[in-house]
């Protein structure tokens, strides 16, 4: 009936969506950022050298900047029900200080891969690559794999949403910037994640993980295990209040003589890393989001403590076809 007319469209339309093979996703982000202290120097008042304990007075550095981030991702579906998902992305960011040039970087990271999906089950393969640049001047090429396994109940009586992932993988990180050959080598990182969604409107995510990295000096090959813990609530016009906390302990092989006099001596740090962020929704398909995050590495040897906070506010435009 011509009643019906419009009904119809629209479920032609709704169908020719969900039977779409390819679809492209072009996000770009501008964001202003302030630092209460960007300078990496100790957190206290002395520093080691040599294994001797120096008065080293260091005043906090505030700093302010802006990062410009755009992103391309594809994504094809494909399958006897469309289950299945190859996707590859582009990414690339730029971050520019208004006074510490020193400090601009640069970053260009690709992605290609594909999620085999199996009654709940997913299967994701993963190769990426990027490169960095500092103050103009390479500074990092890398390159690595991943594999992760997921599976997902949807639990519609309790209103539940459950998903465990087990993730691991490898990279090569080859440092270019002279001097830094020492940083380069192999890690290799494993991570147990779990994430539980209630009533579509809390989100809570826990996760456990553990890398290793093999370098050329031992004072940066080193062991470390993470725990991470994050709370989303997301209101019903889209609203969303974030919380994030993630805990490291990382055990270096050894340490810089020209810091402890002795470079077989085991450098043991702890950083610890807090965010609390504000999304609000606007206009077409775009966002504003308003972040504070806290930084804080306690250290068994002075120089490497440090503390800073930094407040962001990032926009987001996001174009799909």
């Amino acid at each position: 009936p011509e009643s019906d007319e419009m009904l119809v469209l629209d479920y032609l339309r709704r169908i020719d969506e969900a039977d779409k093979h390819t679809t492209h996703t072009l996000s770009v982000s501008l964001t202003a950022h302030h630092d209460n202290n960007i300078n990496n120097a100790p957190d206290d008042d002395t520093i080691l050298f040599y294994g001797f304990e120096f008065d080293f007075p260091q005043d906090r550095v505030e700093e302010y900047g802006t990062e410009a981030n755009i992103r391309y991702d594809l994504n094809y579906a494909w399958g006897n029900y469309l289950q299945h998902n190859g996707f590859a992305s582009l990414d690339y960011t730029r971050d520019n200080y208004a006074t510490q040039d020193t400090l601009d970087m640069s970053s260009w990271a690709a992605s290609l891969g594909n999620r085999f999906s199996f009654d709940g089950i997913k299967v994701t393969l993963l190769a990426s690559g990027s490169h960095q640049s500092l103050h103009g001047e390479g500074l990092l090429r890398s390159h690595g794999a991943q594999t992760s396994l997921s599976y997902a109940w949807d639990l519609k009586d309790s209103n539940l949403y459950i998903s465990p992932r087990l993730s691991a993988g490898t990279s090569n990180d080859n440092y270019i910037a002279q001097g830094s050959d020492a940083s380069s080598g192999k890690r290799h990182y494993a991570k147990l994640s779990n994430s539980i969604t209630y009533d579509r409107a809390h989100t809570f995510y826990a996760a456990l993980g553990y890398s290793t990295k093999e370098a050329g000096d031992d004072s940066l090959s080193y062991t470390s295990w993470s725990q991470s813990l994050s709370y989303r609530w997301t209101a019903q016009n889209g609203v969303s209040l974030s919380t994030f906390l993630n805990r490291n302990r990382s055990r270096h092989s050894g340490s810089p003589e020209f810091v402890t006099g002795d470079s077989t001596l085991v450098r043991r740090s702890q950083p610890l890393f807090g965010s609390l962020s504000v999304l609000l929704p606007l206009p077409v398909d775009s966002d504003l989001t308003v972040a504070v995050e806290r930084q804080l590495n306690r250290a068994d040897i002075p120089n490497y403590a440090y503390r800073n906070t930094r407040w962001s506010a990032t926009f987001t435009k996001l174009f799909s076809f």
